[in-house]
C-alpha cells in the first residue's frame, strides 16, 4: 500500500511537469526559441510557422454588503505542442515575428485585466465576465491579423519594425497588472 502511494505521487508529479513543459508562461526576459514549436506542421499551409497562444483566467469571488468583489487571475501562455514552424523555413525574421504574436497576446492580456479589474459586476457575472472576455479576444483576433496583413507575415522588414516597436511601446505604456 506503501508502494502504491508514492507510485501515484510520482506519476502525478510527472503528469503536472509533462503539462507544464507544453506551456509557456510569457516573461519579458524570456524569449521563444525554435526549439519551443514542437507541433506537427500543417503540411497544407502556406504559413511558416503559427504560434498558438491564450489567455487563461480564473477568478473568486465574495459577495459582501449586496456587492460582488472578483478577485482574477490571469496568465499568457504559449502552448508547444500546438505551436509549430516549417524547419526549412525558419529564420531569425520569422522568430521575431512569431514573438510578436505572443507579445500582442501579453498585450491582450493586460487589457483585459484592466477591463475586468475596472467593470461592477451583478449576481450575472459570470456572463458578465465572458462578455468582457469575449470583446477583447474578438478585438486581439482583428488586432492579430491586422499585424499579418501589414507586415505581410513577416515578408515587410519595415512594417514589422514598425510594428515591433509599437507593441513594445504598447506594452511599457501598460506594465503588468494581473
Amino acid at each position: 500500500m506503501h508502494l502504491f502511494k508514492i507510485l501515484s505521487i510520482l506519476l502525478l508529479l510527472n503528469c503536472t511537469t509533462m503539462v507544464n513543459a507544453q506551456e509557456i508562461p510569457w516573461r519579458k526576459d524570456k524569449p521563444l526559441t525554435w526549439k519551443d514549436f514542437q507541433g506537427v506542421p500543417d503540411a497544407n499551409s502556406s504559413y511558416a510557422a503559427v504560434t498558438n497562444s491564450r489567455i487563461k483566467y480564473n477568478y473568486r469571488y465574495e459577495l459582501k454588503d449586496s456587492v460582488y468583489k472578483i478577485t482574477f487571475k490571469l496568465e499568457n501562455v504559449f502552448y508547444t505542442q500546438t505551436s509549430w514552424s516549417k524547419k526549412d523555413q525558419r529564420n531569425k525574421d520569422l522568430l521575431h515575428h512569431e514573438q510578436l504574436h505572443f507579445d500582442i497576446n501579453e498585450l491582450f492580456t493586460r487589457r483585459l485585466s484592466v477591463a475586468l479589474n475596472s467593470s461592477t459586476y451583478t449576481n450575472n457575472f459570470r456572463e458578465e465576465i465572458h462578455f468582457i472576455y469575449q470583446r477583447l479576444m474578438d478585438e486581439e483576433r482583428d488586432f492579430q491579423t491586422k499585424y499579418d496583413n501589414q507586415s505581410i507575415h513577416s515578408g515587410d522588414s519595415g512594417s514589422q519594425v514598425v510594428w515591433e516597436q509599437y507593441i513594445h511601446k504598447l506594452l511599457m505604456e501598460l506594465p503588468p497588472n494581473y
